[in-house]
């Protein structure tokens, strides 16, 4: 491993408050790229008492480069180190702004057009679900704001990803309008509905909405509801989050 890597005289290391310096152009042209996966080494060389892990991001879209350094920090013992490859400023800075909020030790490496985040920690505590009591989100489109369709789509993708891996999810995701679409064949977030399905997340869709669409029979996630029982989760819940 250590002669596929370049010897770290000539790696450049940034200090961690350098890590959070203006986006360069190269950074602002990075395309919204999509992986599928995320390439994970565990190597036996020890530091202090605990493993070192590599997370390969490269190429990976927010908010994966975070939510994949977490879940390899998560599985160290007492104390280990993560290695982050990114290869964008924003990758960069969010894991940064992570290991941080973790207290953890952080470098940063330069090298070429990639950065190597170094990330050392002395313990974590167990991921804890944590249900939202009486929060719903009512989501009436299949893309996440307003602009850009291509755009909006892989937020709602990303949105609903990162719903699906975080600590605190909602009682119920209610599906109205074009956002049914989501949880029909073909859809690029069912992995993730399914996800929070199971975690014990509520979904009901629009039963109407299924037929305007003409999509009640591929219906993959969910159950179908009606507007009486829409209304009723939406008055009585505490907190309703509308995308």
């Amino acid at each position: 491993r250590e002669a596929c890597l370049k010897p770290l005289s000539q790696a450049k290391v940034l200090p961690a408050r350098e890590a959070f310096a203006s986006e360069s152009q190269a950074g602002r042209d990075h395309k919204l790229g999509i992986t599928q996966s995320c390439r994970v080494l565990t190597f036996g060389r020890r530091w202090g008492e605990g493993l070192e892990t590599t997370v390969d991001a490269r190429g990976l879209p927010c908010p994966q480069p975070v939510i994949q350094t977490k879940k390899a920090l998560e599985g160290l013992g007492e104390a280990g180190e993560v290695v982050t490859i990114v290869d964008n400023e924003v990758a960069r800075d969010n894991v940064v702004k992570l290991a941080r909020s973790l207290d953890c030790t952080v470098e940063v490496e330069e090298r070429g057009s990639d950065y190597y985040i170094h990330i050392r920690k002395g313990g974590l505590p167990a991921t804890q679900l944590c249900v939202a009591p009486g929060q719903v989100i009512l989501i009436g489109t299949d893309a996440l704001g307003q602009g850009s369709r291509e755009l909006g789509e892989i937020l709602m993708r990303n949105f609903l990803y990162t719903l699906s891996e975080g600590e605190v999810i909602p009682r119920r995701l209610l599906f109205i309008n074009s956002g049914v679409k989501l949880c029909c064949e073909g859809s690029p977030a069912l992995a993730s509905l399914m996800a929070l399905e199971q975690r014990g997340v509520e979904i009901l869709v629009c039963g109407t909405c299924l037929d305007y669409y003409q999509l009640k029979e591929k219906l993959c996630v969910g159950s179908i509801t009606n507007m009486y029982t829409i209304v009723e989760h939406l008055m009585s819940a505490e907190k309703v989050v509308t995308l």
